[in-house]
Parts: C-alpha cells; sequence; structure tokens
C-alpha cells in the first residue's frame, strides 16, 4: 500500500519542524556556552559578508575534495595491498581453509 499525498505532506512538514527545532536549539546552546564568540562571528559576518561567502565556499569544496581524495587513496591502497598479495589486509580471500 502506497502513501497517500496527504500522509507524504505531512511526513515533509513534520521533518522539517524536526529540522527548524534542531538548529533553534543548536543556535541557543552555542549562543549561551559561547556568546564572544557570537558576537566576534556576527561583527565578522556584518563587516566582511564576501570575504565570509568565499571563505565558506573555499571550505565547502575543500571538505568534498578531501572526500573524494579519502575514497581514491582507499582504492588505490586495495589496489596495492592486493598486487603486493597481502591479501588479508585487502579484503580479498586466501583460498585457506581453517
Amino acid at each position: 500500500m502506497q502513501p497517500t499525498a496527504g500522509a507524504i505532506a505531512l511526513k515533509w512538514s513534520l521533518d522539517l519542524v524536526r529540522s527548524i527545532i534542531t538548529l533553534l536549539l543548536f543556535g541557543l546552546l552555542l549562543g549561551w556556552l559561547l556568546p564572544t564568540f557570537m558576537k566576534k562571528l556576527m561583527e565578522k559576518l556584518q563587516t566582511q559578508p564576501a570575504a565570509s561567502l568565499g571563505w565558506g565556499l573555499v571550505a565547502y569544496a575543500a571538505f568534498f575534495f578531501l572526500i573524494l581524495l579519502i575514497v581514491v587513496i582507499m582504492v588505490i591502497g586495495g589496489m596495492v595491498f592486493g598486487l603486493l598479495t597481502l591479501g588479508g589486509i585487502s579484503g580479498r580471500s586466501s583460498g585457506w581453509a581453517y
């Protein structure tokens, strides 16, 4: 049985409200525990918005580049270990019966 359009809309709405409440709670917690950091951050955002946006985009791109780099290194490492006949490390079966 497929969910109705109303059920899908209700689920989406509840997920959205849950996300908003979570973000509000984290924001309030951060403002309560680190008020000086938040004030300095807001001042920097208001005085240098373009620089803040630029560094945010650089950090976003660097994050995904590092994820890609980690995956590539893992694949190459698995291939190298497989070529060196270290099947136990690369996850390849060695054919030994226990």
